[in-house]
């Protein structure tokens, strides 16, 4: 069976990429699985953001490269009506030629326009964004156009039910898959908070920061190390220097070993507003770390099970959460426990299990036997 993803930029350093990256290596290790990636913006003269694509076939479709200017992406962005649409075109074209059995896209614009393009395939749209960051003009054409396509896939049960716009047999959930689990877990024991983000709003670094204020004169001995970029890096050093964090919470660059750094911590914080499926808690929960993170839209209530595999707190409640964070800080054995939990919970989203789940669908939508 030939399966065809399609995604915006494969060029691009995004979660996106990134799970489309470990699915693909999961389905080619399948018997009788083909995938091919349709990338709409590059040239193929650009470096691939993950470059571990074993057996996989790439097609870019754009005609010159993307450009770095910000101003120039800040332009397109705005004319994204349009500039999907004639990737969508293109897209079309170049599947005349390399035809798939399944097409499978996850960006929400292609998503909006593909069930239209009759592409003479199975089509299914992946959700990886909440419903409400989407933004309005693709809500709408969700709404409008989703339910013609094959199936719909949706990272978690609060994600399934913000799509009733979609029928029922339509609808599915397949989580995203870890993407490691080391040989041992975490100790627990550094006294070290950790923190893996973008800088953007509905990240809460700014949340991070004022609940940082409090544990830093509750729990002293105790240090938060946040790594990560995006283009608040300015405003968030500018808080913390106002703030006098300098010497509790400190601001590194992006790493590339976020299982090591995982490790070495005692536990992992999350304060974003709202998140589709954060990887980042199923890869803390692999290393045996507990997770304290807001209850928010969607994932998290679906990965943690609070008091047990990690601290869910209610969405805006910082006292509850510095709460919960001292009492983690004030007890390893807690802390031990929670992430000895946590591990066993991420066996949930090992690779095989959710290549199962892939493999299901793709039986209902008679592709495979």
């Amino acid at each position: 069976m030939k399966i065809g993803f399609v995604i915006d930029n494969i060029s691009f350093h995004g979660g996106g990429q990134r799970v489309l990256s470990l699915l693909s290596n999961m389905f080619v290790q399948h018997p009788g699985l083909q995938v091919t990636i349709f990338s709409c913006f590059t040239t193929g003269s650009e470096p691939l953001a993950f470059p571990e694509l074993n057996n996989i076939k790439i097609i870019h479709l754009a005609k010159h490269p993307v450009s770095s200017n910000w101003i120039w992406n800040a332009i397109l962005a705005r004319l994204a009506f349009w500039t999907y649409f004639f990737a969508s075109v293109r897209l079309k074209k170049e599947l005349k030629r390399h035809p798939q059995d399944v097409l499978l896209s996850s960006c929400y614009w292609l998503n909006a326009y593909l069930p239209l393009f009759k592409l003479k395939t199975k089509l299914i749209l992946c959700e990886h964004l909440t419903f409400q960051k989407i933004p309005f003009v693709n809500r709408v054409l969700a709404k409008l156009f989703y339910k013609f396509a094959d199936a719909i896939v949706l990272l978690s049960r609060r994600h399934h039910e913000k799509y009733p716009f979609v029928p029922e047999e339509k609808r599915y959930v397949i989580p995203n898959p870890r993407t490691f689990y080391p040989a041992a877990a975490a100790t627990c024991s550094p006294k070290r908070i950790l923190v893996l983000s973008r800088f953007s709003y509905e990240k809460g670094i700014d949340i991070l920061l004022d609940i940082a204020s409090e544990l830093k004169a509750k729990i002293p001995e105790w240090k938060i190390d946040l790594f990560g970029e995006g283009r608040k890096i300015t405003e968030i050093t500018n808080m913390i220097q106002s703030k006098n964090l300098e010497d509790f919470l400190f601001l590194h660059p992006l790493t590339d070993n976020a299982e090591q750094e995982l490790l070495n911590s005692g536990m992992y914080f999350m304060t974003s507003r709202h998140e589709a499926f954060p990887m980042v808690i199923l890869e803390a929960q692999s290393c045996g770390l507990p997770v304290v993170a807001f209850d928010c839209d969607y994932g998290p209530g679906d990965i943690i099970t609070d008091s047990v595999d990690g601290i869910l707190v209610p969405v805006g409640d910082y006292d509850s959460y510095i709460r919960a964070a001292v009492k983690l800080a004030e007890n390893e054995s807690l802390r031990k426990e929670i992430g000895n939990n946590a591990r066993l919970n991420s066996e949930k989203y090992s690779k095989e299990n959710i290549l199962k789940l892939w493999i299901e669908l793709f039986r209902k939508l008679h592709l495979i036997q």
